[in-house]
Protein backbone atom coordinates (compact mmCIF):
# COMPACT_ATOMS: atom_id res chain seq x y z
CA UNK A 1 0.00 0.00 0.00
CA UNK A 2 1.02 3.79 -0.94
CA UNK A 3 0.78 6.51 1.57
CA UNK A 4 2.57 9.73 0.32
CA UNK A 5 2.03 12.41 -2.43
CA UNK A 6 4.73 14.57 -2.47
CA UNK A 7 3.21 18.34 -2.81
CA UNK A 8 6.53 20.83 -4.22
CA UNK A 9 10.08 20.42 -3.96
CA UNK A 10 11.29 23.95 -3.61
CA UNK A 11 15.08 24.20 -5.50
CA UNK A 12 17.23 27.30 -6.91
CA UNK A 13 15.02 26.77 -10.34
CA UNK A 14 11.60 26.38 -8.09
CA UNK A 15 10.33 22.81 -9.21
CA UNK A 16 7.18 21.78 -8.63
CA UNK A 17 7.92 18.16 -8.84
CA UNK A 18 4.46 15.74 -8.12
CA UNK A 19 4.87 12.10 -7.75
CA UNK A 20 1.69 10.70 -7.18
CA UNK A 21 1.50 8.20 -4.10
CA UNK A 22 5.25 6.80 -4.30
CA UNK A 23 6.26 4.81 -0.98
CA UNK A 24 9.09 6.79 0.23
CA UNK A 25 10.35 5.11 3.52
CA UNK A 26 13.79 5.15 2.05
CA UNK A 27 13.89 7.59 -0.62
CA UNK A 28 15.70 11.09 0.01
CA UNK A 29 14.40 14.28 -1.19
CA UNK A 30 16.44 14.03 -4.49
CA UNK A 31 16.05 11.27 -6.50
CA UNK A 32 18.11 10.16 -9.33
CA UNK A 33 15.74 10.90 -12.00
CA UNK A 34 15.36 14.46 -10.95
CA UNK A 35 18.83 14.81 -10.28
CA UNK A 36 20.18 13.37 -13.77
CA UNK A 37 17.91 15.80 -15.79
CA UNK A 38 19.65 18.94 -14.51
CA UNK A 39 23.62 20.09 -14.90
CA UNK A 40 25.29 19.61 -11.90
CA UNK A 41 27.63 22.22 -12.42
CA UNK A 42 24.94 25.01 -12.48
CA UNK A 43 22.04 23.70 -10.18
CA UNK A 44 22.32 23.99 -6.46
CA UNK A 45 19.79 21.99 -4.55
CA UNK A 46 18.31 24.18 -1.40
CA UNK A 47 15.29 24.60 0.39
CA UNK A 48 13.34 20.94 1.42
CA UNK A 49 10.27 18.86 0.16
CA UNK A 50 7.05 19.03 1.87
CA UNK A 51 5.20 15.67 1.82
CA UNK A 52 1.42 15.20 2.55
CA UNK A 53 0.62 11.84 3.62
CA UNK A 54 -2.72 10.39 2.46
CA UNK A 55 -4.31 6.83 3.13
CA UNK A 56 -6.17 4.90 0.96
CA UNK A 57 -10.04 4.18 1.57
CA UNK A 58 -11.17 2.33 4.65
CA UNK A 59 -7.70 3.64 6.35
CA UNK A 60 -6.69 6.39 8.50
CA UNK A 61 -3.76 8.41 10.14
CA UNK A 62 -2.12 6.20 13.38
CA UNK A 63 -2.73 8.61 15.99
CA UNK A 64 1.39 8.99 15.88
CA UNK A 65 1.40 10.94 12.50
CA UNK A 66 2.54 14.08 12.51
CA UNK A 67 0.55 17.39 12.61
CA UNK A 68 -1.15 18.32 9.59
CA UNK A 69 -0.28 14.77 8.11
CA UNK A 70 3.11 16.44 6.98
CA UNK A 71 6.75 16.01 6.49
CA UNK A 72 9.93 17.97 5.40
CA UNK A 73 12.95 16.42 3.62
CA UNK A 74 16.25 18.49 2.72
CA UNK A 75 17.98 17.90 0.04
CA UNK A 76 20.98 17.08 1.94
CA UNK A 77 20.37 14.00 2.43
CA UNK A 78 19.14 14.92 6.00
CA UNK A 79 16.52 12.66 7.69
CA UNK A 80 13.12 12.90 7.45
CA UNK A 81 11.52 15.33 9.73
CA UNK A 82 9.92 13.56 12.04
CA UNK A 83 12.30 10.46 10.97
CA UNK A 84 9.91 7.83 10.83
CA UNK A 85 6.68 7.39 8.80
CA UNK A 86 4.00 5.69 10.36
CA UNK A 87 1.36 3.39 8.15
CA UNK A 88 -2.01 4.10 7.91
CA UNK A 89 -4.28 1.94 10.13
CA UNK A 90 -7.77 0.11 9.34
CA UNK A 91 -10.24 3.08 9.43
CA UNK A 92 -12.23 2.59 13.16
CA UNK A 93 -15.41 4.36 14.73
CA UNK A 94 -16.51 4.35 18.27
CA UNK A 95 -18.79 1.82 19.22
CA UNK A 96 -20.51 4.45 22.31
CA UNK A 97 -20.02 8.27 22.76
CA UNK A 98 -19.82 9.45 25.93
CA UNK A 99 -21.71 12.92 27.48
CA UNK A 100 -20.23 14.02 30.77
CA UNK A 101 -21.76 17.10 32.82
CA UNK A 102 -20.28 18.84 35.36
CA UNK A 103 -22.76 20.84 37.06
CA UNK A 104 -20.33 23.41 39.53
CA UNK A 105 -22.37 23.77 42.57
CA UNK A 106 -23.16 26.96 44.23
CA UNK A 107 -24.45 25.73 47.39
CA UNK A 108 -22.86 24.25 50.60
CA UNK A 109 -21.68 21.02 48.64
CA UNK A 110 -21.76 19.12 51.71
CA UNK A 111 -25.09 20.18 52.39
CA UNK A 112 -26.58 18.78 48.88
CA UNK A 113 -28.13 15.39 49.08
CA UNK A 114 -26.12 12.50 47.25
CA UNK A 115 -27.06 11.84 44.21
CA UNK A 116 -25.91 8.54 42.77
CA UNK A 117 -26.91 5.85 40.23
CA UNK A 118 -30.45 4.07 41.30
CA UNK A 119 -29.96 1.92 37.73
CA UNK A 120 -28.85 2.55 34.05
CA UNK A 121 -31.45 4.57 33.67
CA UNK A 122 -32.33 6.35 36.76
CA UNK A 123 -30.79 9.01 38.95
CA UNK A 124 -31.51 8.50 42.68
CA UNK A 125 -31.09 12.06 44.33
CA UNK A 126 -31.29 12.19 48.47
CA UNK A 127 -33.42 9.17 50.09
CA UNK A 128 -36.69 9.40 47.74
CA UNK A 129 -36.03 11.03 44.38
CA UNK A 130 -35.46 9.99 41.26
CA UNK A 131 -34.96 11.46 37.71
CA UNK A 132 -35.48 8.64 34.65
CA UNK A 133 -32.62 10.01 32.46
CA UNK A 134 -34.37 7.78 29.71
CA UNK A 135 -37.08 10.84 29.43
CA UNK A 136 -34.33 13.63 29.39
CA UNK A 137 -32.20 11.77 26.44
CA UNK A 138 -35.47 11.73 23.95
CA UNK A 139 -35.61 14.89 24.29
CA UNK A 140 -32.66 15.20 21.95
CA UNK A 141 -32.50 15.07 18.31
CA UNK A 142 -30.10 12.14 17.52
CA UNK A 143 -29.51 10.29 21.06
CA UNK A 144 -30.71 6.80 21.12
CA UNK A 145 -30.50 5.12 24.08
CA UNK A 146 -28.86 6.37 27.11
CA UNK A 147 -27.44 4.82 30.03
CA UNK A 148 -25.50 6.13 33.14
CA UNK A 149 -21.84 5.25 33.20
CA UNK A 150 -20.92 6.98 36.65
CA UNK A 151 -22.08 9.99 39.18
CA UNK A 152 -19.56 11.67 41.02
CA UNK A 153 -19.51 13.99 43.74
CA UNK A 154 -16.18 16.20 44.97
CA UNK A 155 -16.70 18.71 47.86
CA UNK A 156 -13.51 21.64 47.77
CA UNK A 157 -11.99 22.83 50.61
CA UNK A 158 -13.24 26.24 49.31
CA UNK A 159 -17.01 26.85 48.94
CA UNK A 160 -18.94 27.88 45.95
CA UNK A 161 -16.05 27.30 43.90
CA UNK A 162 -15.31 24.96 40.24
CA UNK A 163 -13.64 22.18 43.20
CA UNK A 164 -17.54 21.51 44.23
CA UNK A 165 -18.83 19.36 41.60
CA UNK A 166 -21.11 16.51 40.99
CA UNK A 167 -20.22 14.70 37.36
CA UNK A 168 -22.28 12.52 35.61
CA UNK A 169 -21.01 10.47 32.65
CA UNK A 170 -24.32 9.23 30.00
CA UNK A 171 -23.38 6.74 27.53
CA UNK A 172 -25.29 6.75 24.12
CA UNK A 173 -25.18 4.19 20.84
CA UNK A 174 -22.68 6.00 17.91
CA UNK A 175 -23.58 6.76 15.09
CA UNK A 176 -21.19 7.73 12.25
CA UNK A 177 -23.47 9.59 10.16
CA UNK A 178 -23.58 12.20 12.54
CA UNK A 179 -20.74 15.19 12.97
CA UNK A 180 -19.02 15.89 15.99
CA UNK A 181 -21.31 19.49 15.40
CA UNK A 182 -24.40 17.45 15.87
CA UNK A 183 -23.53 15.75 18.81
CA UNK A 184 -21.84 18.65 20.69
CA UNK A 185 -25.81 20.27 20.17
CA UNK A 186 -26.85 17.07 21.58
CA UNK A 187 -25.02 16.82 24.44
CA UNK A 188 -24.91 20.63 25.57
CA UNK A 189 -28.98 19.63 25.01
CA UNK A 190 -29.01 16.97 27.19
CA UNK A 191 -26.68 18.66 29.77
CA UNK A 192 -29.07 21.43 30.26
CA UNK A 193 -31.83 19.39 30.54
CA UNK A 194 -30.04 17.51 33.30
CA UNK A 195 -29.22 20.20 34.99
CA UNK A 196 -33.01 21.55 34.92
CA UNK A 197 -34.05 18.88 36.64
CA UNK A 198 -31.21 18.74 39.30
CA UNK A 199 -31.62 22.82 40.05
CA UNK A 200 -33.77 22.51 42.68
CA UNK A 201 -31.65 20.08 44.82
CA UNK A 202 -28.02 21.99 43.65
CA UNK A 203 -28.88 25.14 42.94
CA UNK A 204 -26.86 25.47 40.34
CA UNK A 205 -27.28 26.11 36.57
CA UNK A 206 -23.84 26.61 35.69
CA UNK A 207 -22.23 23.60 33.97
CA UNK A 208 -20.10 22.27 30.95
CA UNK A 209 -19.71 19.44 28.82
CA UNK A 210 -17.21 17.33 27.88
CA UNK A 211 -17.96 14.60 24.68
CA UNK A 212 -15.56 12.03 23.90
CA UNK A 213 -15.74 8.27 22.00
CA UNK A 214 -15.44 4.81 23.64
CA UNK A 215 -13.02 3.27 21.53
CA UNK A 216 -11.51 -0.49 21.62
CA UNK A 217 -8.57 -0.95 23.58
CA UNK A 218 -4.98 0.75 22.34
CA UNK A 219 -7.34 3.75 20.71
CA UNK A 220 -8.44 6.80 21.64
CA UNK A 221 -11.43 8.74 20.07
CA UNK A 222 -10.11 11.85 17.77
CA UNK A 223 -11.38 14.68 15.56
CA UNK A 224 -11.14 13.80 12.05
CA UNK A 225 -11.10 16.77 9.65
CA UNK A 226 -12.60 18.99 11.55
CA UNK A 227 -15.91 16.90 11.79
CA UNK A 228 -15.39 13.36 12.37
CA UNK A 229 -15.01 10.76 15.50
CA UNK A 230 -12.72 8.05 15.10
CA UNK A 231 -10.65 5.95 16.86
CA UNK A 232 -6.81 6.11 16.32
CA UNK A 233 -4.32 4.18 17.69
CA UNK A 234 -0.29 3.80 17.41
CA UNK A 235 1.20 2.29 14.23
CA UNK A 236 3.84 -0.43 14.14
CA UNK A 237 6.89 0.21 16.22
CA UNK A 238 4.94 2.40 18.53
CA UNK A 239 2.97 1.94 21.65
CA UNK A 240 0.13 3.84 23.21
CA UNK A 241 -0.02 5.57 26.52
CA UNK A 242 -3.16 6.29 27.08
CA UNK A 243 -2.40 9.03 30.23
CA UNK A 244 -0.42 11.14 27.90
CA UNK A 245 -2.64 10.50 24.46
CA UNK A 246 0.38 9.76 22.33
CA UNK A 247 2.34 7.00 21.00
CA UNK A 248 6.11 6.04 21.78
CA UNK A 249 8.55 4.30 19.90
CA UNK A 250 9.24 1.23 21.10
CA UNK A 251 12.83 0.69 23.15
CA UNK A 252 15.70 -0.98 20.84
CA UNK A 253 15.41 -4.48 21.75
CA UNK A 254 11.59 -4.51 21.50
CA UNK A 255 8.85 -4.42 19.11
CA UNK A 256 5.26 -3.88 17.76
CA UNK A 257 4.72 -5.71 14.68
CA UNK A 258 0.87 -5.10 15.20
CA UNK A 259 -1.08 -1.37 15.35
CA UNK A 260 -2.93 -0.47 18.31
CA UNK A 261 -0.43 -1.89 20.77
CA UNK A 262 -0.42 -0.49 24.42
CA UNK A 263 2.88 -2.42 24.92
CA UNK A 264 6.49 -3.58 23.27
CA UNK A 265 7.33 -7.06 23.00
CA UNK A 266 11.08 -7.77 24.32
CA UNK A 267 12.53 -9.45 21.04
CA UNK A 268 14.42 -13.33 21.69
CA UNK A 269 17.99 -12.49 22.75
CA UNK A 270 20.15 -13.33 19.61
CA UNK A 271 23.62 -14.24 21.54
CA UNK A 272 26.83 -14.35 19.84
CA UNK A 273 29.44 -16.64 20.95
CA UNK A 274 30.40 -14.32 23.25
CA UNK A 275 26.94 -13.89 24.49
CA UNK A 276 26.78 -10.90 23.46
CA UNK A 277 23.16 -10.17 22.35
CA UNK A 278 23.76 -9.22 19.05
CA UNK A 279 19.79 -6.69 18.81
CA UNK A 280 21.65 -4.79 21.96
CA UNK A 281 23.40 -2.98 19.06
CA UNK A 282 20.84 -2.16 16.92
CA UNK A 283 19.79 1.21 18.49
CA UNK A 284 19.09 3.31 15.26
CA UNK A 285 17.05 1.62 12.85
CA UNK A 286 16.81 3.20 8.78
CA UNK A 287 14.20 5.23 8.34
CA UNK A 288 12.02 3.99 11.11
CA UNK A 289 13.61 6.30 14.09
CA UNK A 290 14.07 4.24 17.40
CA UNK A 291 11.54 1.70 16.88
CA UNK A 292 11.63 -2.00 15.76
CA UNK A 293 8.96 -3.49 13.85
CA UNK A 294 10.58 -6.91 13.56
CA UNK A 295 13.27 -8.66 15.79
CA UNK A 296 16.34 -9.09 13.86
CA UNK A 297 16.94 -13.12 13.30
CA UNK A 298 19.75 -15.77 12.49
CA UNK A 299 21.14 -17.27 9.24
CA UNK A 300 23.31 -20.12 9.21
CA UNK A 301 24.34 -21.03 6.00
CA UNK A 302 27.74 -22.72 4.93
CA UNK A 303 29.47 -22.23 8.15
CA UNK A 304 28.32 -18.86 8.43
CA UNK A 305 26.10 -17.11 11.32
CA UNK A 306 24.23 -14.20 9.77
CA UNK A 307 22.29 -11.43 11.90
CA UNK A 308 19.43 -10.36 9.37
CA UNK A 309 17.87 -6.74 10.33
CA UNK A 310 14.11 -7.18 8.54
CA UNK A 311 14.14 -3.02 8.94
CA UNK A 312 17.39 -3.10 6.61
CA UNK A 313 18.00 -3.90 3.06
CA UNK A 314 18.88 -7.71 1.81
CA UNK A 315 22.70 -6.59 1.35
CA UNK A 316 23.24 -4.74 5.06
CA UNK A 317 23.84 -7.75 7.20
CA UNK A 318 26.18 -8.30 9.98
CA UNK A 319 28.47 -11.00 9.55
CA UNK A 320 29.23 -13.53 12.94
CA UNK A 321 32.69 -15.63 12.91
CA UNK A 322 31.37 -19.23 13.50
CA UNK A 323 35.16 -19.76 13.95
CA UNK A 324 36.22 -21.02 17.29
CA UNK A 325 38.68 -17.89 17.62
CA UNK A 326 34.95 -16.22 19.30
CA UNK A 327 35.58 -12.78 17.72
CA UNK A 328 33.08 -11.06 16.15
CA UNK A 329 33.96 -9.64 12.37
Amino acid sequence: MRYLRCATAWVLLHIAVVIGYSDLRNDKCVAPSMAVNLPKSRTVWSGRVDITMECDQGYDLALNSPPGARFMCFPNGSDWIPDYIPDCNTKAFPHKIIVVTTIILSKNCPTIPDISMHNSENLKVGPDKKIDISKICGKSKNFVTCDIHSVTKVCGNAPNKPENFIRIQIIDSFTKDLTWTQYKSDADELSRHLVDQLSEVTGSSEFNTALTGSCKAGSLAVLAAGKEIVCRGCSLGHYLVPEQKKCLPCKPGYYADAPLRTNCTLCPGLVGVKDDVIWANVSRMPDRGYSLTQCPYVKKEHGQATVINPMEQPEAKLQLSSSQDNNHE
